[in-house]
Parts: C-alpha cells; sequence; structure tokens
C-alpha cells in the first residue's frame, strides 16, 4: 500500500507543483540532501523518533520506495501520450527529478550497505546479486546524475550527453533486477506486500519495455502502424501479470499455512503426555484432559496442569546442545538452544540475514521471556519483525524438538 500511495502523492505534486520544482530547484536539491542525511541518521538510531517516524523513514528511505518512484517517472514519461497534461510537465521536469532521487537514494545505498558482512560475503547468493547491481546502480548514477544539471549538460556536446544518458537504458535493466532479488526472500515467505509491490514494478517496467520497443520500431518502419499490436500485447501483459499474481497468492496461503501450522513433533498428543509422566498422576490428567480434542476450554486446562508437571519433574528436555532453523524474512535463522537441568538455560544466534536492527528487537523480547520460562506458542511476534519473530520463534521449536 506504501508504493501506491507514494506513487498517487508524487504524481500529486508533479502535477501541482512543477512551477516550484522548477524555479527553486537548487533549494530542492539540498533539501533533498538534508532530509537523506537526517534519514540514515534516523535508520542507525543516532537520531531518536517516534515509532511512526521510524516506519516512514524506513519505508521511504531505507527501502528506497521514495527515491524509487522518481526514477519511475523519470523512465515512464517518454512514453506516454503527448496529449496528456502531466506527461508534458513530468517531461520538462525529468532532470530535476532524477537529481532529487539521486540525492535520497543516498541513504538507501549507505544504509544497506553497512549490513553487509565481508568476511561471510559469498558470490553466487542472492544477497552477492543483491549487493552487486546496486554497486553497478551507484556506478551508473554518477555520470547520469551529473549530466543532468543544466549548467553541465551545456558544456556537453549533444551527441555525447546523448550517449551519456543511454546508460539510463542500463540503469533501468538493473533497477528492476534488484527489485526482483530484494523481493525473492519476502516472497518465498509469503509477504502479501512484497506480492502486490513487485506486481506493480513489474506492471511500470514491464509497459514502459513493451511501449519504448514499439516506439522505436515505429521510428524505423513509419509506413506501419503498430497500435493494434501494441493494443493486444498490452492486453496480453496484463492478464499475464494477473496470473502471475494469483500464482504467488496461491503460494502465499500455502507458506502462512507452513508457518502457522505445527510440525507433527512440535507437541505431545494426550497418550504421550500419560506416557511420559508418573502413572500416579495419569488419573488426575486422564480427567483433566478428557475430551480435548472437542473443547477448547479442556485443552487449556491440559495445558496449564502439563506446564505444572514439568516445573515439578525439573524440566522434560534432554541436557545438551542443540541447532534449529527455520525462515525468516530474508532467509533461514539458526539458532542454538542449550538445555541444563531439563530447562533452556541460553540461546545463542549462529547465523541470519535479517535487516539487523528489526531482527535484533524481536530476538531481544523472545528470548528474554524464552529464558524466563515462557513456552514459544504463548510468545506475540514483535511489530515491525513479524516474519524474524516467526522465524525466531520456529527455530527454537525445531531445536526444543530434538531435545524431547
Amino acid at each position: 500500500m506504501m508504493l501506491f500511495f507514494i506513487i498517487f502523492l508524487v504524481g500529486i505534486a508533479i502535477y501541482f507543483a512543477d512551477d516550484i520544482l522548477r524555479r527553486h530547484a537548487k533549494a530542492i536539491y539540498l533539501f533533498s540532501i538534508l532530509c537523506s542525511f537526517c534519514a540514515f541518521l534516523v535508520l542507525e538510531d543516532k537520531i531518536p523518533a517516534f515509532r511512526t517516524i521510524q516506519y516512514l523513514v524506513q519505508e521511504l528511505f531505507g527501502k528506497g520506495i521514495l527515491a524509487s518512484v522518481l526514477f519511475l517517472y523519470v523512465m515512464i514519461a517518454p512514453v506516454l501520450s503527448k496529449q496528456w497534461t502531466l506527461r508534458k510537465k513530468i517531461y520538462g521536469l525529468r532532470a530535476n527529478l532524477a537529481i532529487i532521487a539521486s540525492f535520497l537514494i543516498f541513504s538507501h545505498n549507505l544504509f544497506q550497505s553497512r549490513r553487509v558482512d565481508l568476511v561471510a560475503f559469498s558470490f553466487g547468493t542472492i544477497d552477492s546479486f543483491v549487493y552487486l547491481s546496486s554497486l553497478w546502480m551507484v556506478i551508473l548514477l554518477i555520470p547520469l546524475t551529473v549530466t543532468s544539471f543544466a549548467s553541465i549538460r551545456k558544456k556537453i556536446a549533444v551527441k555525447q550527453w546523448k550517449k551519456i544518458q543511454k546508460l539510463s537504458y542500463l540503469f533501468y535493466t538493473l533497477f528492476y533486477i534488484h527489485i526482483v532479488l530484494v523481493s525473492w526472500g519476502p516472497l518465498q515467505m509469503g509477504n502479501t506486500g512484497a506480492i502486490q509491490n513487485l506486481i506493480v514494478y513489474t506492471f511500470i517496467f514491464g509497459t514502459y519495455a513493451l511501449f519504448r520497443i514499439g516506439i522505436v520500431i515505429q521510428n524505423k518502419y513509419k509506413e506501419i502502424s503498430l497500435k493494434p499490436y501494441l493494443a493486444r500485447s498490452f492486453s496480453g501483459f496484463i492478464c499475464l501479470l494477473f496470473l502471475v499474481y494469483l500464482a504467488l497468492c496461491h503460494q502465499t496461503e500455502a507458506s502462512y499455512a507452513s508457518i502457522e501450522s505445527p510440525s507433527k513433533n512440535s507437541t505431545l498428543t494426550i497418550q504421550e503426555t500419560l506416557e511420559a509422566i508418573p502413572s500416579s498422576l495419569q488419573e488426575s490428567v486422564q480427567l483433566e484432559t478428557q475430551g480435548s480434542q472437542e473443547s477448547k476450554q479442556d485443552t487449556k486446562k491440559s495445558s496449564a496442569f502439563s506446564k505444572e508437571t514439568k516445573a515439578e519433574e525439573g524440566g522434560i528436555y534432554k541436557d545438551g546442545t542443540y541447532q534449529g532453523s527455520a525462515k525468516g524474512y530474508r532467509g533461514n535463522i539458526e539458532i542454538e538452544v542449550e538445555i541444563q537441568g531439563g530447562k533452556i538455560s541460553d540461546l545463542k544466534v549462529l547465523s541470519s540475514r535479517e535487516d539487523q536492527k528489526y531482527f535484533q528487537r524481536a530476538w531481544n523480547y523472545l528470548s528474554q521471556k524464552i529464558l524466563e520460562g515462557k513456552e514459544t506458542a504463548e510468545l506475540d511476534t514483535v511489530s515491525g519483525a513479524t516474519y524474524s519473530s516467526k522465524g525466531i520463534r520456529n527455530a527454537i521449536q525445531n531445536a526444543l524438538e530434538q531435545a524431547q
């Protein structure tokens, strides 16, 4: 939803404030640099901010949505109908918007670059392709941004300037590849927001590519009218995109079912519980749990009694060190669980590719509660780190299954 909202707001701003953007370009450039710098400090927790502000900064600058939308408007303008007023205004501001976007994307690039672990960095992984595509985009942005300034453009021959600006095609290609790679992990986890964003980006990039190719062919073969072919191709593209969306939504439902449903060994059945506790207590357990499969209230009573029994017996886990893994937001989370005296005594993170700031927030809360004796199934996810929270809980639960 954030992407839709920003696309709409930026379009409104361009339509009604194009004169301001043009007349006060230098002031807006400086303001963009200041915003980007302050956003980076907020992302790094160097500046205190309310949770709402942190969320907006993370979405707009940390994830680069604001700069991405500006680049999209710059890209799509040439293929829009020349009769549209919005197209005329965007086209006249393409250089300004590109410069602003380049300044705003700085905080995103700097923030994400600090997440790169050079020691553990290995080629061939999704993360390596994400970082490499981002690096090449930054390299391409330097000449594209510099030559977008009017004062620089006047000093360059027209042919030379056009050659430099053709680098934008490579930039847009890397831009889309980067988006797909970044979305790969969330898509595997069934993140609906990632699916919606990827579909929107694919629609915009696909539309641009289709009509851009059509314009090139039309200029070469002016005697042929390509409008009927473009209309059919565009309709087919929309249908294909819709089918892809349905397929991703179906995969999402399966992913959610996989995450939320416990594994076969994650909980003890009533019969297994009866076999695990002393015979002197079996009668009371039977009375306590009778009909639990049909009544939620009875199930809760059985769970409460089970916890009391565990406490009396000093825990039900075998002493030792166990490792478990589960999917988080960006990939697998591996956790080591140490058991002493039948209870959890220590928790360690072995590996994680999550965003450190949000993962740490989830880890601090969940690990503390679990070490205090809370069970993983009882703990809520941490706001803003839902998938990381689920990954931590599931990884710990998988490790505990080995200790039963």
